[in-house]
């Protein structure tokens, strides 16, 4: 439990001022919404251990892909670069979606796979886009 209380209050400590107050979905909430129900499935329960290692991969993955596009911090796992305009919720969104995938129980695939399809096809069809997918693939790799 010190591990979770240390995350979130380094993430609190170092998200801007505006992150913080604005009570908005961003990708990284969105997604560490979806990511929670494809971790955790009554049907399927995992143990607090796992699902906590899990959790915390996704959102390495996703801080590095965040980092790469926006600068500002040291990367964890690997130093990715993105073109200027690269969009980030595409980055955070594939990042999330390969990192959690091929960890998470069969029956909970489809409802991952429409929820990253569904996000996607909500993201304009642009370069920029597929930029954020290639920056997401590279972070989830790294992890």
């Amino acid at each position: 439990m010190k591990l979770v209380a240390f995350v979130f209050t380094a993430a609190a400590l170092a998200a801007p001022a505006r992150a913080l107050a604005d009570p908005t979905p961003n990708a990284v909430t969105e997604w560490a919404g979806i990511v929670q129900q494809a971790i955790h499935n009554a049907g399927t329960p995992r143990s607090a251990g796992t699902s906590l290692i899990l959790h915390t991969m996704v959102h390495l993955a996703v801080y590095d892909a965040v980092v790469a596009i926006e600068g500002g911090s040291r990367p964890y796992a690997s130093r990715l670069s993105a073109p200027a305009g690269t969009d980030v919720r595409a980055a955070v969104a594939t990042a999330a979606y390969l990192t959690v995938r091929p960890r998470i129980v069969p029956a909970n695939l489809a409802a991952l796979d429409a929820a990253y399809s569904t996000y996607m096809a909500g993201l304009p069809a642009a370069p920029a886009t597929d930029d954020g997918v290639a920056v997401g693939r590279q972070a989830a790799d790294a992890i």
